[in-house]
């Protein structure tokens, strides 16, 4: 028989039936009764082909929970969290709530949704959950409603915790009315510098604001009642909201339909700077009929929206740049016949990246 001493360093060393005999050339193993496990990262000693010379070795430390222990044996819900971000149509996502006891059924006393925004979910409110058993729930967040959207999903189960998904996002109104391109469509970009006179009269300027300030301001026209109604309603019921600004210079077309589903578009976006990733653009028919997206990646040719197309757009149809902004705080409404309304709008937007 052969000793071998040293160090073997290893984590957990099973030996099911066989040891290793003296014959490391050949491989031989040699069988024995019961198996042999050992416990310890470092094994201090001699090894031979019977069982090996065992040491004691200490362990400090915290315990920690197997990813078995995370999972199984209570009541998941996926995802726990859903930032939507910018919303400017109707967004639909789904929400999956999993028994993982293995041998236990719960059972489901309610659903509650608390908080603001004006969530729904479409599913089952109550009932027996059985071991493994999961259930999966249609989530839809109207594009109308409260500004911040703020909600919380409670699902109470029978010996368990309360079990809780957050949802989170800010709405958006596209201001979808045309401008008027008889007048002219204007950007402004608002610096802030402080100037230092010197004794010998010269300056010396510190830029106090890194980002300028970036204000858009176009004049809309709206010749129908239809329009006049729709422009009105949506200044008086958005004007201390956050609005989707169009950027109507660079707008472009669409090459390709867009068809219902459809997360897309197609068009020329060369030199057109406000179409960027993590931005936000329309696809624009008339002031009646568009839908709004978050643009997730773009190249030279094509979108790819953050959200699906809800409804089938045609191309030919302009794509839209959009900013976010706010209306300034003084706008006259110009009324110069019943059906007509006209004005300048002028928008405070989000600082130039």
């Amino acid at each position: 028989m052969t000793d071998y001493a040293g160090t073997a360093a290893m984590g957990l060393l099973a030996i099911q039936q066989a040891v290793l005999t003296g014959n490391l050339v050949n491989l031989e193993f040699q069988p024995v009764t019961g198996p042999i496990v050992i416990n310890a990262s470092d094994h201090i000693g001699s090894m031979s082909s019977g069982s090996p010379t065992r040491s004691h070795v200490d362990y400090v430390g915290v315990e920690q929970a197997c990813l078995g222990e995370t999972i199984f044996d209570l009541v998941n819900v996926l995802p726990t969290q859903t930032a939507l971000g910018s919303i400017l149509a109707q967004r639909e996502w789904t929400i999956e709530v999993w028994n993982s006891h293995r041998r236990e059924e719960k059972t489901l006393a309610s659903v509650v949704i608390s908080g603001i925004g004006g969530l729904k979910l479409v599913g089952r409110q109550s009932g027996v959950f059985g071991p493994g058993e999961s259930t999966v729930y249609a989530a839809v967040m109207p594009r109308n409603g409260s500004m911040n959207v703020a909600n919380v999903i409670t699902w109470s189960f029978g010996g368990e915790p309360g079990i809780v998904s957050t949802i989170t996002g800010t709405r958006i109104q596209v201001f979808s009315p045309c401008m008027d391109w008889s007048e002219p469509y204007n950007e402004t970009l608002e610096f802030k510098t402080v100037i230092t006179k010197g004794l010998d009269t010269s300056e010396h300027r510190m830029q106090l604001r890194t980002i300028p300030r970036y204000e858009l301001s176009f004049r809309v026209l709206s010749k129908t009642n239809r329009d006049a109604l729709a422009l009105e309603t949506l200044l008086y019921g958005w004007s201390h909201q956050l609005y989707g600004v169009p950027v109507w210079p660079e707008k472009t077309l669409l090459t390709v339909d867009i068809p219902i589903g459809g997360t897309t578009a197609s068009g020329t976006f060369t030199n057109l700077p406000s179409f960027e990733a993590d931005g936000l653009c329309m696809v624009w028919v008339d002031q009646h009929h568009f839908e709004a997206f978050a643009i997730s990646t773009l190249t030279a040719s094509q979108l790819t929206l953050a959200s699906a197309a809800l409804s089938a757009w045609p191309a030919g149809a302009w794509l839209v740049p959009l900013r976010r902004g706010r209306l300034s705080d003084e706008q006259s409404l110009g009324r110069p016949t019943n059906w007509l309304t006209a004005n300048t709008f002028t928008f405070a937007c989000e600082a130039l990246t």
